[in-house]
């Protein structure tokens, strides 16, 4: 018989007590047996090492555990992660969520039906709380809102966010392999490797959950509607993703470009944006694509006002509401004064 693939598999646990080994049991219960699990700890200040550590004993799983001393990025544990694994398929899983039994066995197969272009298989998962009380059916209705997700070219769903989310995914190695490792700099290392992805090979979609995204308030997103600096990070962050891939061409390329002007102003209304900095990327997009506002936004970076931008805005709008009455008012007197007929 042929040998199954291997299933490279990191677990990444960041003071996870409470969930760490109810995630560790979901991928040791995978009915899928090639797996090789690689555990990584961001030096967990809560007990979750000792706690996996004892997992593994019970357990005897033969694995590798990795502990880190101080806090890294995610994108290094990722790296770290992709240097070590030798499967043919990646997965991973913070250990707050869950796999369902089934989840790797399903995707593996998938794979085996589907042409070499596609390189992801990402599935459903269920929404759960702190106490696995299931919150909603399907992550993607709840997290995507008004939109379906698709199989094939997502590169236009990642021009507006990351569409995809990893506890559901299977990847080609291969894949990682082409688009080189995360860029440990930045808090969005998911957006950007998908976005990468994107742009190298197809997505499929399986309409089935294989686990479960557990929902807390302590999450980056919540934080972040919380936290003033944090947003701009965000911004920051989304500015950085999106420098990158000016090199598209046509419709894709207006559409970063978009997005970043979209972003920028976003960044003029922090107080963590740097004069020089605003310069900079003000004269970039300007340069990219002139237009009044870019114009207008140049300027009010080089004088350092900042409330020029939403001041011209306000003028602007006015002006338009202006106009518009002033055509309508136009027309009106015109049926008025027009002479009938009979």
């Amino acid at each position: 018989m042929k040998e199954e693939p291997l299933v490279s598999v990191m677990v990444l646990c960041y003071n996870h007590k409470d969930f760490v080994v109810q995630a560790l049991d979901s991928v040791l219960n995978q009915t899928y047996k090639n797996i090789e699990v690689i555990i990584i700890d961001d030096n967990s200040s809560d007990g979750s090492q000792e706690l996996i550590e004892k997992w593994v004993r019970d357990n005897k799983v033969a694995c590798r555990f990795i502990k880190h001393t101080s806090n890294r990025p995610i994108g290094y544990s990722y790296n770290e992660f992709l240097k070590l694994a030798k499967g043919k398929y990646i997965s991973a899983i913070a250990t707050d969520d869950l796999f369902y039994p089934s989840k790797t066995e399903k995707q593996v197969a998938l794979f085996a039906t589907l042409t070499e272009e596609y390189g992801v298989v990402y599935s459903d998962l269920n929404v759960i709380d702190r106490d696995n009380n299931l919150l909603d059916n399907s992550f993607y209705k709840w997290y995507l809102k008004d939109t379906e997700p698709t199989s094939g070219n997502l590169l236009d769903a990642f021009m507006k966010c990351n569409p995809v989310q990893v506890t559901g995914t299977l990847v080609k190695r291969e894949i990682y392999d082409k688009v080189g490792p995360y860029d440990e700099s930045m808090v969005g290392e998911d957006w950007d490797m998908g976005l990468r992805w994107a742009r190298i090979c197809k997505f499929f979609y399986h309409n089935e959950v294989v686990g479960a995204y557990r929902r807390s308030l302590n999450q980056f997103n919540a934080v972040a509607s919380r936290d003033k600096k944090l947003q701009f990070k965000i911004q920051d962050m989304i500015h950085r993703i999106f420098i990158k891939h000016l090199d598209l061409e046509g419709d894709f390329r207006n559409k970063v470009v978009d997005q970043l002007k979209s972003n920028h102003k976003e960044m003029l209304s922090s107080e963590y944006l740097a004069r020089k900095q605003n310069i900079e990327i003000s004269t970039f997009l300007f340069k990219t694509k002139p237009s009044f506002i870019s114009l207008v936004i140049l300027i009010t970076a080089y004088f350092n006002i900042p409330n020029l931008y939403p001041s011209v805005k306000s003028m602007m709008n006015r002006l338009s509401l202006f106009v518009k009455k002033r055509i309508t008012h136009n027309q009106e007197t015109s049926l008025k004064e027009s002479p009938t007929k009979g």
